[in-house]
């Protein structure tokens, strides 16, 4: 593993589909789903939190986020130790102790669970200058999930008791940390939200509409996934057959929905037609900037 010289801190703009602190996504509140109720519970906890730890709360900008390029949390992780990985290797096994805090500084993770007869479960995908292994060190509980490189991967580690020391002492960081949390918060009900459809082309849908959110890029010819997804990694994510995913997948293409680029990337034409026989709105709630189309005026 090589040290931690010459670390820069990723500048990145802010994540399609990240909401403001407190705010709920309108499929939230339109259906009164009782994701709205965990949610804003979050919210109010760590907020009352972070009352209690300092009496400077006022000071602390809430509009800090780890996307910016003097963010307190990489900041705070650039003192940490290096580690590089090599696509498809393992950061981390089910149960195991994890080394300390980490943050993504370069590439993607992929975190997902195993099953008995060996099929992955995708819970999410880590993007730069998001973190992981914070619950185990705030609950005391193992991740039973597995954690590999998506692409080459950076990774800086930080021990639990410097990351602790950090939370309790520093509010800016503290209040960056509560706005990753309710980010995944944010993406994790979006992930709930996705398996509970019982129609095969709906969840292939919807979760074609989550990657673009989450990892799209609005080009001449729609909304670009910049990561590679294989038919079998998004049939593991949603509990289906790769045949019946392919399907799906080949439906939507001949209706001109989607495109692939022969690299394993997808390209959604137009998101609102694929989000019609699932709630035109409700999507467009969970991923606003989805709603742009090439040719509009204003890209994001």
């Amino acid at each position: 593993m090589a040290g931690n010289e010459g670390f820069e801190p990723p500048i990145t703009g802010p994540e399609p589909g990240a909401l403001p602190l407190g705010q709920f996504p309108i499929w939230m509140v339109t259906r009164g789903d009782y994701t709205k109720n965990i949610y804003e519970l979050l919210v109010s906890a760590i907020t009352i939190w972070c009352i209690i730890r300092t009496d400077s709360v006022k000071e602390v900008n809430t509009m800090s986020t780890y996307h910016s390029p003097h963010s307190k949390l990489q900041e705070l992780f650039s003192s940490g130790r290096r580690l590089d990985f090599k696509k498809g290797e393992t950061i981390q096994h089910a149960n195991e102790i994890p080394q300390g805090i980490y943050f993504l500084y370069k590439g993607f993770v992929r975190e997902f669970t195993l099953s008995n007869n060996g099929e992955q479960h995708l819970t999410i995908v880590y993007e730069p200058g998001e973190i992981f292994s914070v619950n185990w060190m705030f609950l005391d509980i193992l991740p039973n999930v597995y954690r590999v490189a998506h692409t080459d991967t950076v990774l800086y580690i930080l021990s639990e008791s410097a990351f602790k020391e950090a939370t309790a002492s520093d509010p800016e960081v503290l209040m960056e940390l509560t706005h990753f949390m309710m980010k995944q918060v944010h993406l994790l009900s979006s992930r709930v939200e996705n398996l509970t459809f019982n129609n095969a082309y709906d969840k292939v849908a919807y979760h074609l509409i989550h990657l673009a959110g989450r990892f799209g890029e609005l080009r001449e010819d729609g909304w670009y996934i910049r990561l590679p997804f294989r038919h079998q990694q998004i049939a593991e994510a949603l509990s289906m057959s790769r045949e019946t995913a392919s399907r799906m997948i080949a439906r939507m293409e001949k209706k001109g929905l989607i495109k692939q680029d022969g690299k394993g990337h997808f390209i959604l034409r137009n998101p609102s037609a694929l989000a019609s026989t699932i709630g035109v709105d409700e999507v467009l709630g969970m991923w606003p900037q989805l709603g742009t189309h090439p040719g509009d005026k204003n890209h994001y």
